[in-house]
């Protein structure tokens, strides 16, 4: 067997947002996951292309509950695209919605803290710091 498991858990308030998180003062909470739009790049700009900047605020007004359902059922899914884009969001039609690294980078760990490693059942677990109470072990399967 070999792969990447990700794990996902979240030790503060499910229905808190990364707006409430982060302190942002009032967020536009006007949109729901259903006015996303499916054009990533509504202004392209040439030089340095962020994602659409509406979708960006309305996934800073999902609950953590919704970020950690997404995480753990792949419909928030890792997608390098560019230098803004780490994520993706896939939509019940399977529409690629991108979320910008500074939504992404505020709530999904992505620095190591240290790698624990189980030689019999040949796998290795990264642990990644946490980030607002979110968690995040990456369990490889098949280590060298």
């Amino acid at each position: 067997m070999s792969g990447v498991d990700l794990i996902f858990s979240f030790s503060g308030e499910p229905t808190a947002t990364l707006n409430t998180l982060t302190n942002v003062t009032d967020p536009d909470v006007s949109k729901t996951l259903a006015d996303l739009s499916t054009d990533n790049f509504p202004t392209p700009d040439p030089i340095e292309p962020r994602p659409n900047p509406t979708n960006q605020l309305i996934f800073m007004n999902q609950p953590i509950s919704w970020w950690l359902d997404g995480l753990q059922n792949g419909t928030i899914v890792n997608f390098s695209y560019g230098r803004f884009v780490q994520w993706k969001y896939v939509d019940a039609s399977a529409n690629n919605i991108y979320i910008d690294k500074y939504v992404t980078s505020r709530i999904i760990p992505d620095e190591s803290s240290h790698i624990e490693r189980d030689y019999a059942a040949n796998t290795h677990t990264v642990i990644f710091m946490d980030k607002l109470g979110m968690s995040r072990k990456d369990l490889h399967h098949a280590m060298l």
